[in-house]
């Protein structure tokens, strides 16, 4: 779980640098790595930069893919076998007949309840990391599109340029260029907005959000019931150390 939640870390880490690159707004730059910290915003009025910016975050994005899938794979093997020890505890518990043959005892209950915290706590720290990574993509469209509204500012402002203004050095990219450009980032933030959609960072087979914890909150619920109610009615004298 704590390998799992390191990674999250890193996907974040790499997102935020992406974001750090688009805005000098301190907002959009922190918590980012001091070495991206240093560094300026991109001149997103050449296609270069902009093609750029695009492979390098598909570069972050994939990058240690196939590791993130196998950690997905062992902490959903985890999640099974621990609902395999909790079931058995449950069912102990439920079934008079059961009980003994299980030996439900304060030990066993302690050992679930480890097992459940671990797991619960890796569970949130990796939704809350998560969380922000597929927060991400929002992020990189709204700062694409604020570059794209200034680009066409310009562009309608080079123009109105005067006949008698021609003959001087330009001091933006043309307009043609800026236009380009903006139908390039119109482009790349509609393919952000898919893949945001397409491929999200899972877990359990669902987006990791808020709204996962609210699909897993039935486990520590029905636990905690569940043994509350036997230590006070029928297992009283296996509750007790």
């Amino acid at each position: 779980m704590a390998t799992g939640a390191i990674d999250i870390w890193r996907r974040r880490s790499l997102m935020r640098s992406c974001a750090a690159m688009l805005s000098v707004q301190r907002e959009f730059r922190r918590h980012c790595p001091a070495e991206v910290d240093m560094l300026p915003i991109l001149d997103l009025s050449d296609v270069k930069t902009l093609v750029g910016w695009r492979k390098l975050r598909q570069l972050c994005n994939e990058w240690g893919k196939f590791y993130h899938v196998r950690i997905r794979a062992f902490t959903a093997q985890f999640l099974f076998l621990m609902l395999l020890v909790v079931g058995d505890l449950l069912t102990g518990m439920l079934l008079p007949g059961y009980t003994e043959f299980s030996d439900v005892s304060v030990t066993s209950m302690t050992v679930s309840a480890g097992i459940c915290t671990l797991l619960i706590c890796g569970i949130v720290l990796m939704v809350f990391l998560g969380n922000e990574v597929n927060a991400s993509y929002e992020r990189h469209v709204y700062l694409l599109f604020r570059q794209r509204s200034l680009m066409l500012a310009m562009s309608l402002e080079q123009s109105k340029k005067t006949k008698h203004c021609e003959s001087l050095r330009p001091l933006h990219p043309e307009a043609s260029t800026l236009v380009e450009c903006s139908e390039l980032i119109s482009a790349l933030c509609e393919e952000l907005d898919f893949e945001g959609k397409v491929k999200p960072l899972t877990l359990f087979g669902l987006r990791l959000g808020w709204s996962l914890l609210s699909a897993l909150n039935f486990i520590p619920l029905g636990i905690a019931t569940t043994v509350f109610s036997f230590c006070s009615e029928s297992g009283q004298d296996r509750c007790r150390l």
